[in-house]
């Protein structure tokens, strides 16, 4: 096809987000069933006054973790921006999490750590970049910082590994475990994986459209309506706020406190549609016209990838 390389960039934007959303449960299934811990993707925390970055306010980790009275908050950074000021925002975060947090599943906990989790490609530059702010004094922090790397690979069965690549965890047991690596089988996780689609980022837009079309449009027509079309596709209507509950309800992280997925994601996708002419917006406020037929051979993310590629290259091919 045209634009095969920015093809090639999107769905491994996609890969990638794909990958953290798995790692984040991997994580969440080791500190829950190797631990006997709690774990939840988007719980709320509450800074205290003394909080440098944000006191008084609420905060919620993409990892909030607890293992008896030892807790754990960890942040997901999914790319590597060359703007230092970028990573600089990183450092905010991280220090936002340097506080007397509260709202942990138990309420008497002795101490908490802080870590990062990045993509094993990735892993290196930041970590230096966080060496250079501590020894420049920049990065001073009461609880102990660590740097989780992780990949999935493919072997005998396809697995997610987990491995400090830098800093401490005040943990004995975890810190030993994750030094040399942790692989959690896919298998184990399939499904969580199956159930949460998003986390606290937005995804590559063609993954919302792909669990739009797919999974919450495809409950809005009736049997016969499929029938009577003739397989030429039907028309209807999409109401932008229920369509949202449905993500949440279907495939947003269980009992999260944030709002995932979030409004302005539905809306991109659904904009998305009606740029490659696949949808028309209403005149009713937040409502939606949708030609829809399924799309066979489960090559639906792969067909709106290129989509959004050929319209944003000017060359849209609409084959559909």
């Amino acid at each position: 096809m045209k634009n095969s390389k920015n093809y090639e960039r999107l769905m491994n934007e996609i890969d990638n987000y794909e990958q953290t959303v798995g790692t984040i449960i991997a994580l969440c299934h080791v500190l829950k069933y190797d631990f006997g811990g709690e774990a939840r993707i988007g719980k709320s925390m509450n800074t205290s006054n003394k909080n440098v970055v944000s006191p008084n306010t609420k905060v919620t980790p993409d990892v909030v973790g607890q293992i008896k009275d030892y807790g754990l908050v960890s942040e997901v950074k999914k790319t590597l921006p060359r703007n230092e000021e970028y990573l600089d925002a990183d450092v905010d975060q991280i220090k936002k999490y340097d506080d007397f947090l509260t709202g942990w599943f138990v309420n008497e906990i002795r101490g908490h750590d802080i870590t990062v989790l990045i993509h094993l490609l990735r892993s290196h530059g930041f970590v230096e970049y966080l060496k250079s702010k501590v020894s420049k004094g920049e990065l001073q922090l009461t609880r102990k910082l660590s740097v989780v790397e992780f990949v999935r690979s493919s072997e005998r069965q396809e697995f997610f590994t987990l491995r400090k690549a830098y800093g401490e965890i005040h943990h004995m047991e975890l810190d030993k475990k994750l030094t040399p690596g942790i692989g959690v089988p896919m298998q184990k996780i399939i499904p969580e994986l199956s159930s949460v689609k998003f986390y606290d980022c937005e995804p590559p837009v063609p993954v919302t459209m792909a669990i739009l079309w797919d999974n919450i449009f495809s409950d809005i027509p009736k049997a016969e309506e499929f029938r009577d079309s003739r397989r030429k596709g039907i028309t209807i209507t999409v109401e932008l706020e229920k369509a949202l509950n449905k993500c949440k309800e279907y495939f947003g992280p269980r009992d999260s406190d944030a709002e995932i997925p979030k409004m302005v994601w539905i809306k991109h996708a659904m904009e998305k549609f009606v740029e490659i002419g696949l949808a028309e917006q209403l005149q009713q406020k937040d409502t939606y016209s949708v030609y829809y037929r399924r799309i066979y051979g489960g090559r639906t993310l792969e067909y709106f990838a290129k989509e959004v590629v050929e319209l944003e290259q000017g060359s849209k091919l609409n084959n559909f």
